[in-house]
């Protein structure tokens, strides 16, 4: 599967590229289809298949694109910054959230820094709902996600 194909995954083609690569720029994957032989055209299944090789970093880019792309009416991510470095993970959160106006949000992430964004922050502990609230009454609280990100703050 190409990078064109594996961003339209799901979606009907446009006429052009011009949407795709407006969601490539908001994930900063524009970076990753300008340095791969082929651009868009570009097989992305392995060496071993005759493709490229892609970084953890790389795909998650091109996943979130590909979320972007969609224009769907709920947006649910999970983990997608894990592998990117600081730059390219402020941009996708900061254009995640702009993206996300006015629609249905879910972005699971264990970097509590990037919860600051969220309207309503559920903190898991052990499988079962602990604390429910916005950041600044979750940290007025000194409850567990106040704990964690004190803790996440000073390493």
């Amino acid at each position: 599967m190409d990078l064109r194909a594996n961003v339209h995954l799901g979606q009907l083609r446009s006429e052009t590229d011009a949407l795709l690569l407006d969601a490539a720029r908001a994930a900063g994957a524009d970076s990753v289809i300008a340095n791969v032989p082929h651009g868009l055209d570009t097989l992305v299944a392995g060496s071993h298949w005759g493709g490229t090789d892609l970084s953890g970093g790389q795909w998650q880019r091109i996943a979130v694109a590909r979320a972007f792309y969609r224009d769907a009416a709920m947006l649910m991510l999970d983990e997608p910054t894990s592998a990117m470095d600081p730059r390219a993970e402020y941009l996708v959160i900061r254009r995640f959230k702009e993206l996300a106006a006015g629609k249905t949000a879910v972005f699971v992430t264990q970097g509590l820094e990037n919860a600051r964004i969220a309207d309503r922050i559920v903190v898991l502990d052990r499988g079962r709902v602990r604390e429910e609230d916005d950041f600044e009454t979750l940290m007025a609280r000194g409850g567990l996600f106040a704990e964690l990100y004190r803790l996440a703050q000073d390493r």
